[in-house]
């Protein structure tokens, strides 16, 4: 995993464990799509973005999209920012 960035099978492992805190789907500057950050607690309190199954930032289509992969980790509710 690269920095600032995890996972979705090891997100739904932080959020059934408590760790996550809320996730949060914004525009990407650099694209016509979006990405999903989720906040950690704890003493870090960081964010880190959902990554492609091959690396990377992962970068949705769709607000949906971000939506319907925050709803499998776990979230009920997101913040989203256009």
């Amino acid at each position: 995993m690269a920095e600032n960035t995890i996972k979705e099978v090891d997100a739904k492992l932080l959020f059934d464990a408590g760790t996550l805190e809320r996730a949060m789907i914004i525009r990407n500057n650099g694209s016509d799509g979006y990405n999903l950050f989720l906040a950690m607690s704890g003493e870090e309190r960081k964010a880190v973005a959902i990554e492609r199954q091959r690396g990377g930032l992962r970068i949705f289509k769709s607000i949906d999209a971000a939506v319907a992969t925050a709803k499998n980790i776990g979230f009920n509710t997101m913040i989203v920012s256009v």
